[in-house]
């Protein structure tokens, strides 16, 4: 193990409201294989916004799961043009939380998204990778037209499906799958079956940018 800590002072005159994200990437070399990997936390400040996501009161007993989720949403507002088509589509999302462990990460129930315990258990890349996965479902029912380019797309269908995800491997999946690891990178799990999306599974990754984000995000 290694331990360090850090400190950071931030100005409330420019820091007021916000989510501020503290990100540390690690590189390390085995066998002359460079292997990465990164982890954050969330800091939230006053009361800052959270695009069209409102929280219900199950969180009210959770607040550091809530401060996590809120993370998830700074993150994936990065995604500017996703974010503000998807809640310029549709209504208010409720984020709700069961504390029940199901064994999958969360659903779509109307225009809630019902978290499971396991959608929050793996740390802030895991609940930014089901955040993002879930408001795929959404934003396929809700942005007219895109979730059937996806479906008729033949160098996306010539690929099969994301291979992350672990249940019921359907276009339904896939579409917001798609839309979860273009924005995350990886999956809620350290899944070994995908290196790079954009060259594993090129015409997925060529459809998310040019069709749902219209920018690179870091890739």
């Amino acid at each position: 193990p290694f331990i360090f800590s850090y400190k950071t002072t931030y100005d409330s005159n420019k820091y007021f409201d916000s989510i501020v994200i503290n990100t540390i990437s690690v590189t390390a070399t085995a066998d002359n294989k460079p292997e990465s990997a990164s982890g954050g936390a969330a800091i939230i400040i006053g009361n800052p916004p959270t695009q069209c996501f409102t929280f219900d009161d199950s969180w009210n007993s959770y607040p550091n799961l809530k401060n996590q989720l809120m993370g998830a949403i700074g993150e994936l507002s990065k995604a500017s043009i996703y974010m503000s088509t998807l809640c310029g589509a549709g209504q208010t999302i409720t984020l709700s939380y069961s504390g029940i462990n199901t064994g999958y990460a969360a659903e779509v129930i109307g225009s809630k998204i019902l978290f499971h315990v396991f959608g929050l258990s793996l740390g802030s890349h895991g609940t930014f990778y089901t955040l993002a996965h879930e408001t795929g479902h959404l934003y396929a029912a809700w942005v007219a037209g895109k979730y059937d380019q996806f479906k008729q797309n033949a160098g996306v269908r010539s690929e099969g499906f994301i291979c992350t995800y672990l249940l019921n491997k359907t276009v339904a999946e896939d579409f917001p799958e798609t839309i979860a690891i273009y924005a995350a990178k990886t999956s809620n799990t350290n899944n070994a079956c995908l290196g790079n999306f954009k060259t594993q599974y090129p015409n997925h990754w060529q459809f998310a940018h040019d069709n749902i984000f219209y920018q690179d995000l870091g890739w």
